[in-house]
C-alpha cells in the first residue's frame, strides 16, 4: 500500500476511511501523470554518483551524491539526494 504520513495520520485518528485515502493517493497519481505528459516541455537530465541502493519491502531506495541537474540554460547542483520509489 502506498505509505503517505498525512493520509496515515488521518487513517489513524479515524477522520478518513482507508479506502478513501487509497482512492484519493490513486487518482493524484493518474492526474499528475497526464498533466506531465500534456503539459510539461521542459527536459532535465542529471548526472550523479551512486552512493547506496536498497531494495526492501517492494521499494526501492537510491542515495546519490554530487548531484548534478541540468536543464537547457541552468545547472543545479546538489551534495545528496534521496530517491525513494
Amino acid at each position: 500500500m502506498y505509505k503517505n504520513g498525512y493520509f496515515n495520520e488521518l487513517i489513524q485518528s479515524q477522520q478518513i476511511m482507508r479506502q478513501f485515502a487509497l482512492q484519493v493517493l490513486i487518482q493524484f497519481d493518474k492526474a499528475i501523470n497526464v498533466a506531465l505528459a500534456q503539459q510539461v516541455r521542459n527536459r532535465v537530465s542529471f548526472r550523479s554518483s551512486l552512493n547506496t541502493y536498497r531494495f526492501c519491502g517492494n521499494i526501492w531506495t537510491f542515495v546519490l551524491y554530487d548531484m548534478e541537474f541540468r536543464e537547457v540554460t541552468e545547472v543545479v547542483k546538489v551534495d545528496e539526494v534521496k530517491i525513494v520509489t
